[in-house]
């Protein structure tokens, strides 16, 4: 009954502390300081900026940076400005969504920006790209998800949903702009406003519903097993473990010194530890990240230097590696696919490097 009832106190508080506006955001949750940092900016005025946006600064991410500058005074109006455009512009793509498993790939903050149109993945690297215009630290995370405050009993074991850590001020944030849309292609789907509830949520919002693959993106003093998630909700005597924890942003920042590859890797051997049913994951990561390396849309260009090419097979080959320590019969056509990338990258390598001969011949 207890539980019950601080769920029902939680429910009610949470949403009416996410949607308040104004010069101090630091709140207090269900009695608790929401942070012990100060989160500032003049919301309201930020939101009314952003509904204004001519089509012309929708362009690219550095366009619509440019524009929301003449409103935005620091980085977590900046923030919230990026959260409010996905909200009110971009539309969730319901039939993408039904049809996922045959999503080839994410598209590129441009391609998004030009359809309008897109998932999880889709929108959270548009907001990363935003993030990057503007020099502030954002990560594209991955995870497992419920239905908010609800139980969940299926065995899952793929990751299903992707959002965006952010740091601001040298504290580490979560953001989830794609559940908080408004605008989805299926009209039943459809809200009459954006939902902020995840815009800089605090961890205990987020473990609700959003369980990171890499459990560091908890932000908790003590996370929370996959298990745990699947078959609890909060409860009053597990209210230690859902207290923001510094250590967390500690290990992030440190995180965000490494090279993306290495910092990648810190991540997916995280993943797998959290939860080692999720046997691929690892390979998944590196393969994942392989992929956009060479694709010409995110990367903005249509051909790639030498170094570009051996980059991606070294990552490619530590995503096959993987995928052979899973010792496991399943992991074979995704093995002959990457096999199959590999050769590529070969042929692509020794014509570059046979043109790079040739010419230097004709310079001497």
């Amino acid at each position: 009954m207890r539980n019950i009832f601080f769920l029902l106190l939680l429910t009610l508080a949470l949403p009416v502390a996410a949607q308040l506006t104004g010069l101090d955001t630091s709140l207090r949750m269900a009695g608790y300081r929401v942070y012990d940092s100060t989160i500032v900016g003049d919301f309201d005025k930020v939101d009314k900026h952003v509904l204004e946006t001519p089509s012309s600064a929708m362009k690219s991410s550095d366009a619509l940076l440019k524009y929301f500058n003449k409103s935005c005074v620091n980085d977590y109006e900046r923030v919230r400005a990026f959260y409010s455009f996905i909200g009110n512009f971009i539309t969730y793509d319901y039939a993408k969504f039904k049809d996922r498993k045959n999503i080839k790939r994410q598209l590129s903050a441009k391609e998004l920006l030009s359809s309008k149109q897109g998932v999880c993945g889709d929108v959270a690297i548009l907001f990363r790209d935003l993030c990057r215009s503007a020099k502030i630290p954002c990560v594209f995370v991955i995870g497992y998800t419920k239905q908010p405050f609800k139980f969940w009993t299926p065995k899952r074991k793929d990751v299903d949903h992707a959002w965006n850590a952010v740091r601001i001020d040298s504290i580490w944030y979560l953001v989830d702009a794609t559940w908080g849309m408004k605008l989805n292609t299926n009209k039943k789907h459809c809200s009459e406003k954006v939902n902020y509830l995840f815009f800089l949520g605090h961890p205990i919002v987020f473990i609700q519903n959003h369980l990171p693959a890499d459990p560091t993106f908890q932000l908790l003093s003590n996370p929370i097993s996959w298990k745990y998630f699947k078959w609890h909700g909060i409860t009053p005597e597990s209210k230690r473990a859902y207290c923001f924890d510094y250590h967390f942003t500690d290990s992030l920042n440190a995180r965000n010194t490494l090279s993306e590859d290495k910092a990648l890797m810190n991540s997916a051997l995280s993943a797998y530890e959290f939860n080692p049913k999720n046997k691929y994951i690892i390979g998944a990561m590196m393969f994942w990240h392989a992929e956009e390396l060479l694709d010409e849309k995110k990367q903005g260009k249509r051909k790639f230097t030498i170094a570009e090419y051996k980059h991606a097979r070294s990552v490619y080959e530590e995503a096959q590696k993987q995928f052979d320590n899973t010792k496991s019969s399943k992991g074979k056509g995704a093995k002959r696919f990457i096999q199959k990338k590999v050769e590529e990258l070969n042929k692509k390598i020794s014509k570059q490097e046979k043109k790079a001969m040739k010419a230097a011949k004709q310079k001497s």
